[in-house]
């Protein structure tokens, strides 16, 4: 989601030659925001956690990066759900 205001979206093209007489162009909408744009992704659940046995009085880890990712790099806080 975007925090700043868009500009009226620019159209341009890019012009590729390869000096031999061969050519390509290409068209694309480049969006200009006015000030700081600031855009956030949900965490993913990267891999499956299987089913485990834990027994009273043991130390049991699950290693969380290998099941959960950011694609923005931020740093996640975990909470465990379901136990009383």
């Amino acid at each position: 989601m975007a925090d700043a205001s868009a500009l009226q979206p620019l159209q341009l093209t890019i012009s590729v030659d390869d000096k031999k007489g061969g050519g390509c162009r290409q068209d694309f909408l480049l969006t200009v925001f006015h000030g700081e744009v600031s855009m956030n992704h949900d965490p993913l659940a990267a891999n499956q956690i299987p089913n485990a046995v834990g027994y009273v009085g043991e130390f049991m880890m699950l290693r969380t990066s290998f099941y959960f990712a950011d694609v923005d790099g931020d740093t996640l806080k975990y909470a465990m759900l379901g136990i009383s």
